[in-house]
């Protein structure tokens, strides 16, 4: 199937629980720099803007339970995160925004041009998102019944993801929309970012995995190139019904972060890892940053946050630069 993506791995062998250090900040120093230069916000100077989530918004109206938080300045962009299991996404967005300004950045004061809308992925099919279970350590021992729920449980959760993709492509351009997900919130974005629906550009993966692997594995086995395997897991992960789909295929999203730690209890690394190999397999640009050591939540802590805060502000400046 063509050329695989751009492979850039990091592996790292400490662990998360250490203290940044000032020299591992350096989106303070000179992407900071450059940030300030473009949007005219100094950091150190400017009154942090408040944290408090708006609904007054067609997306929190359309889909209940959005926390969204809105741009401080035009509106040029949209940040979709989807939350993990056992969450809210009231707390999900809050603590992100802490962790973010622990890690050295005030994310919501580098993007100032960008809304931030924070959603479940499993509201339509609670049982399937509120799985306890670790998942299966190799997705080709997955029981038939478990990847049938999985498959279950996307598809449905993908139509509301839809509607807000959907709302925000009109507003800024799918090319200016990034999707953002955490654990099982990052299985429903990958699916949505790989199916390419809406073009998005951008997919942040924190201790992700991709659901019914092996299927999709074969899928793209069986496919001559990128299109026809994107026509394939479009089939195999339908949207719900009420979604009015566009049936053109355009070009996958390039930039692509994933962020997980080998010791994951909840999500084992290989299958973060099989996630890593099928967007490779679509052609996909992907930066990997692996840790040994941090757990499944350990893609939260200051460290994995830096790289997060870094993938998006370099993504948003080349956008608009």
């Amino acid at each position: 199937m063509g050329d695989k993506g751009y492979n850039d791995v990091d592996m790292l062998d400490e662990g998360l629980d250490e203290k940044p250090t000032k020299n591992s900040r350096p989106f303070q120093d000179d992407t900071a720099s450059k940030k300030r230069q473009k949007t005219g916000i100094d950091h150190a100077s400017q009154q942090p803007h408040s944290n408090d989530a708006t609904t007054n918004d067609a997306t929190s109206k359309m889909i209940p339970g959005c926390h969204i938080y809105p741009p401080i300045r035009e509106h040029m962009g949209t940040i979709i995160f989807l939350h993990d299991q056992n969450t809210t996404t009231e707390a999900c967005s809050r603590s992100f925004f802490q962790r973010s300004k622990d890690a050295g950045c005030d994310l919501r004061w580098a993007l100032p041009n960008h809304q931030w809308i924070f959603s479940t992925s499993g509201r339509r099919d609670p049982s399937w998102f509120d799985q306890q279970q670790p998942l299966a350590g190799d997705s080709a021992k997955e029981p038939p019944a478990e990847t049938q729920a999985h498959r279950a449980g996307v598809c449905a959760s993908l139509g509301d993801l839809f509607h807000i993709i959907d709302a925000q492509a009109n507003a800024v351009g799918s090319h200016n929309v990034a999707l953002v997900g955490m654990g099982q919130g990052a299985a429903v974005a990958a699916v949505a970012f790989l199916t390419g629906w809406h073009a998005v550009d951008c997919f942040v993966g924190m201790a992700g995995w991709l659901p019914c692997q092996a299927q999709v594995d074969q899928l793209i086995c069986d496919s001559k190139d990128v299109v026809e395997a994107q026509r394939r897991m479009r089939d195999f992960f339908p949207p719900p019904e009420e979604c009015d789909m566009p049936s053109w295929f355009g070009s996958l999203g390039k930039s692509v972060l994933l962020v997980e730690c080998a010791d994951d209890e909840v999500v084992p690394h290989a299958r973060s890892t099989g996630l890593y190999q099928v967007l490779l397999d679509m052609s996909m640009q992907v930066q990997r940053h692996v840790y040994n050591m941090g757990g499944h939540e350990g893609v939260t802590e200051s460290r994995a946050m830096e790289e997060v805060a870094r993938f998006l502000i370099q993504w948003d400046m080349e956008h608009n630069s």
